[in-house]
């Protein structure tokens, strides 16, 4: 998140996809290349020389990223819609809290009619011994759960209230991303969504056929994991 854009003090940034497209294979940020003799537009290419990677023109992985993006949209609304729907998951997380509250009430009663009995006579300090430690291991073991189970249910909760404020800002971004006028205003709306994306490219274009998006990416939205 707190990479830094490859633009030089006073220069107008160029690339859209700075600091956000990593190169598959080595892990090194790809840069762009400005347009040359041998192509009149700019190409994104892994910096590191001892990399087999093969660039490919900026505006095709540009234009992959926002497709993807779309299409991870749509398939993470279909999976929220469907969690609304079926909030069983929930509901049975806070059930299994209240039955282990119930069964640990239980354990602490029976932890203290262990001293009853053996005041008593009933037990021996053997078997209170054992019985007092069973009991006690059973109650850390329910209180672990109990513990674990309401960390869960509070993870479930972020998460929504992150997804509730995040999918609308994501949305909106796509929605209003052709409407920039420079590779800089794009930048920054990529940064508000993505937090990286990773490129694989392994056969060189052909001449001619310069539209061949035959790479892969696979990106990383900024919201949580369903």
């Amino acid at each position: 998140r707190n990479t830094r854009k490859s633009t030089k003090k006073d220069l107008v940034l160029k690339n859209p996809l700075s600091g956000i497209v990593y190169c598959r294979l080595c892990g090194g940020l790809m840069t762009r290349l400005a347009p040359n003799k041998r192509n009149a537009y700019s190409t994104l290419k892994c910096p590191n020389r001892y990399c087999n990677n093969v660039s490919a023109p900026i505006f095709l992985v540009e234009k992959k990223i926002l497709e993807s993006l779309h299409a991870w949209v749509n398939r993470y609304k279909l999976k929220t819609k469907a969690t609304k729907r079926k909030p069983e998951s929930q509901e049975l997380k806070k059930k299994a809290i209240t039955y282990q509250k119930k069964e640990l009430d239980t354990i602490n009663k029976q932890i203290s009619n262990t001293y009853d009995l053996l005041e008593q006579g009933v037990y021996t300090v053997e078997i209170f011994t054992l019985r007092n430690s069973e009991l006690s291991q059973r109650k850390v073991e329910i209180e672990q759960q109990i513990k674990e189970t309401e960390m869960e249910l509070e993870k479930d909760r972020q998460r929504n209230v992150a997804d509730a404020e995040a999918l609308p800002r994501m949305i909106g971004i796509l929605e209003a991303y052709d409407t920039a006028t420079n590779a800089q205003e794009k930048n920054a709306m990529l940064h508000e969504i993505l937090e990286k994306v990773l490129y694989q490219k392994d056969t060189p274009n052909t001449r001619g056929n310069l539209n061949n998006d035959n790479f892969t990416i696979h990106v990383f939205p900024k919201l949580s994991k369903r």
